[in-house]
């Protein structure tokens, strides 16, 4: 969907509602987890997580990159050291060498 990125200039409550709810019906995965850097809420790593594996078992390795880039941006943002290690301790390991140098370098 074409309007999603311009939703990331948009400062406003639903916009995290509104990317929630993507990623439960498993549409616009990445965009939707772009428009959750700067609006997570404790919790919502456990939905990522779980996309973020869907994803490795679909064998969706370019999503999944670009997943794992943006709880890079997330981490940098605002996730909790809990939450971080939450998403590090997941069962799917990141696809390349640059992303898991990105995590280790946040833990």
């Amino acid at each position: 969907m074409r309007a999603l990125p311009a939703l990331l200039q948009v400062d406003h409550p639903d916009i995290g509602t509104l990317a929630l709810r993507f990623l439960k019906q498993r549409r616009h995965i990445c965009e939707a987890a772009d428009l959750l850097v700067g609006r997570v809420e404790p919790g919502d790593e456990v939905l990522l997580r779980t996309v973020m594996s869907e994803l490795e078992a679909a064998e969706r390795y370019r999503e999944l990159h670009r997943l794992v880039s943006t709880f890079v941006d997330l981490a940098g943002a605002q996730l909790a050291a809990e939450q971080l290690g939450l998403l590090a301790d997941s069962d799917v390991p990141p696809p390349c060498s640059l992303c898991r140098a990105d995590l280790v370098r946040l833990l």
